[in-house]
């Protein structure tokens, strides 16, 4: 089964993460682990137990982003997952890949992070 999530905005990345003080840094991770924990269950997604994930970034403009500073929006998506009990945790056991895709450019930029049940 696949499932795919749609996530308006983006994530702060990896660059703008590693210059935020911590506190801010943990206010905005919680804050979009919870707006993917209140997606999840007006998205209808159900859990999973073992998956491949894709994230797919359609960004605004059509400035070089680099695939690895995403990695810290995948991290926080991915914890609202598992406090959301979508995933039972972000490690290897239950996620056999993560992939980091450029989907296309948007006006509103959104990401879409497909779950691929593969248990």
């Amino acid at each position: 089964m696949r499932q795919t999530i749609r996530i308006e905005g983006i994530p702060p990345n990896l660059n703008i993460t590693r210059n935020l003080h911590h506190y801010k840094s943990n206010s905005e991770k919680r804050m979009w682990s919870d707006v993917v924990a209140l997606l999840v269950k007006q998205q209808a997604i159900k859990p999973v137990t073992k998956v491949k994930q894709t994230f797919e970034f359609y960004f605004q403009d059509k400035r070089r982003h680099d695939p690895d500073n995403y990695a810290a929006c995948a991290k926080w998506i991915n914890d609202g997952l598992v406090n959301a009990g979508i995933l039972p945790d972000d490690n290897f056991t239950y996620i056999e890949s993560l992939t980091i895709e450029q989907g296309g450019f948007s006006k509103q930029p959104y990401v879409l992070v497909h779950l691929l049940d593969v248990s």
